[in-house]
This record gives C-alpha cells, structure tokens and sequence, in this order.
C-alpha cells in the first residue's frame, strides 16, 4: 500500500479518504485467531526447508495433494 504525503493542515476530506483506504486495505488481511478459507483462485503455497514450494491442493473427496512450483 503506498500513502499520499499527509497534507500541511488538518483536513477532514483527506482524513476521510486515508480511513477508507485503510479500511480497504485491512479487508484484504489474513487475521490472527480466525479461520483461514482459500477459495477461487486463491493458492496454499508452502516452503520446504530447502528452499522447494508447494501448490496444496484437494479433491472433491477430501484427498490432499502437493504439486512443485
């Protein structure tokens, strides 16, 4: 997220725009302590220790797999 230089004065308009960015932005943020749902186009992408990526993903009868990026 890149943020406009604050203006020299107080202005509520700017102050309204940065709020609703913000609130945009944190929307888009994975939370702690809540459930994490991939869907769509959305990947679950993990690192093996050496270094090697993971795509995992599942049937529709629940078996997991992983395919090398």
């Amino acid at each position: 997220m890149s943020l406009l230089r604050a203006p020299f004065a107080y202005s509520r308009e700017d102050q309204d725009r940065l709020r609703t960015e913000l609130d945009k932005m944190n929307a888009k943020n994975r939370k702690t302590a809540q459930d994490v749902e991939i869907v769509g186009s959305e990947r679950l992408i993990l690192s093996s220790p050496n270094g090697s990526r993971w795509d995992i993903q599942v049937s529709n009868a629940g078996a997991l797999s992983a395919v090398a990026l």
